[in-house]
């Protein structure tokens, strides 16, 4: 998160409701991160771009946004305000510390984007599936049946017409790898064979679970 100051956000409780909503105004700020000299520990300085009036009463909520890649299912953070942490142009607020453990529910990764390298008709195209999160390649090892790392594409991804249901195919002799995008197994490369029938807007399935009973 240190890497990505805009997944830090700041916001405004709108229609005084004290629940984070869509309706609620983002406040634009500009964030400066220090570290603690064994850089475990973050500091974050979040200053508003423009003056935001504050009346009595007011709900302000501090929002975490992750990447959308690299997630780690069971992955935590504390996350706090120091006391007296919040200073307005006139005066600093008394206020206790504030912290608070966040965890992250990833247990299903998903697939964030698909990307082609060429035509998805000819021998040789690659088809990148990138994920939000890493898996386990130890329950798609059925798929990879010289247990060299190659496996096959039709196994890992079904994939057919959306209207008729025809299965297509990504060719015949396609392979597929698992790499690494932005954490180790979290994306899958899928080389076409001969005579490979997907098109666009055709429905893909993902056939293997990422880690015991948890499926993209």
């Amino acid at each position: 998160m240190k890497d990505i100051p805009d997944g830090l956000q700041l916001w405004k409780d709108s229609n005084d409701n004290e629940t984070f909503d869509p309706t609620d105004e983002r406040l634009q700020t500009s964030t400066s991160t220090y570290s603690t000299s064994n850089t475990v520990i973050y500091y974050n300085l979040m200053s508003l771009l423009s003056p935001n009036e504050i009346a009595t009463d007011d709900v302000y909520f501090f929002a975490i946004q992750p990447d959308q890649y690299g997630v780690v299912n069971g992955q935590s953070a504390a996350i706090g305000i120091a006391a007296n942490g919040i200073t307005t142009t006139s005066t600093t607020i008394s206020s206790d510390e504030v912290n608070i453990g966040v965890t992250m529910e990833a247990s299903s990764p998903k697939i964030v984007r698909i990307v082609a390298d060429g035509d998805i008709s000819t021998e040789g195209t690659h088809l990148n599936f990138y994920f939000d999160q890493p898996m386990n390649t130890t329950y798609s090892s059925w798929a990879d049946p010289e247990l060299d790392g190659s496996y096959i594409a039709d196994f890992l991804f079904s994939v057919s017409d959306p209207d008729t249901y025809v299965g297509k195919t990504y060719g015949t002799s396609s392979t597929a790898a698992f790499g690494t995008n932005v954490v180790e197994n979290d994306m899958i490369t899928v080389t076409l064979g001969n005579g490979a029938t997907i098109a666009d807007g055709d429905k893909i399935w993902v056939n293997f679970p990422s880690t015991a009973g948890n499926w993209p």
